[in-house]
């Protein structure tokens, strides 16, 4: 991920008509990323089985608190349908 943000970051200061395009590469190249690390969370967690991942995720009942010091503030976050 790093090589490409470097590489299209000095293309795009080295070709300044260009940088549209080469924005818009690596936002793609982003999302096919995150696609893939989505895949592999599937694989791991319910191997390769997506309705397993959804049944382990309906399993949680207990509310997430938030990280010091916005637990302070904010109310715990729960993890049901409604979220």
């Amino acid at each position: 991920m790093v090589p490409i943000y470097a590489i299209t970051s000095w293309l795009s200061l080295r070709f300044k008509d260009a940088a549209v395009y080469l924005d818009m590469f690596r936002d793609c190249y982003e999302g096919y990323v995150i696609y893939l690390f989505l895949a592999l969370m599937i694989a791991y967690l319910g191997n390769g089985n997506e309705y397993k991942v959804h049944d382990i995720l309906n399993a949680i009942d207990e509310p997430l608190a938030h990280p010091y010091p916005m637990n302070l503030v904010l109310d715990l976050i729960p993890l049901n349908a409604s979220f």
